[in-house]
């Protein structure tokens, strides 16, 4: 990733590297804005969506113990931790903001993920998977 600053609305913009085509100096010098705290920057981030004025969210979700064992060793976010262990399934929490990048990961699990919370997550999800079944009937 890279951060670009934005002279139309004087802002910073982030742009994956393999989306860079080329690179033009100026003569005028960028300032970072001393208000942004850069190791943090995107500490609640997932993928390199970093919205404006929301904030995070703590989402909980559950996987079958054979996923589970996998999202165990490579987590989706550095905030991960485990909340209950059962038999058959793994309860996880993550502090994320809620961005497109995020829903992407979570579809792509499938029937091996249960999204328990936050309630506005769980519709969101539930009206995507009501809007693919119907691409199906």
């Amino acid at each position: 990733m890279c951060a670009k600053h934005n002279s139309t609305d004087n802002g910073l913009r982030t742009y994956a590297l393999d989306r860079v085509e080329s690179v033009h100096l100026r003569k005028t010098k960028f300032k970072l804005p001393t208000a942004i705290d850069l190791p943090n920057y995107f500490t609640h981030c997932f993928g390199i969506i970093l919205p404006t004025n929301e904030t995070p969210q703590a989402i909980t979700f559950t996987f079958d113990n054979g996923q589970a064992n996998y999202i165990i060793n490579y987590p989706l976010h550095t905030s991960q931790r485990v909340i209950k262990v059962t038999k058959s399934h793994t309860t996880f929490e993550i502090t994320v903001f809620v961005t497109y990048d995020l829903l992407v990961e979570l579809l792509s699990y499938g029937e091996t993920i249960k999204i328990n919370s936050p309630k506005t997550l769980v519709k969101e999800m539930i009206a995507i998977y009501t809007h693919t079944l119907r691409n199906y009937a």
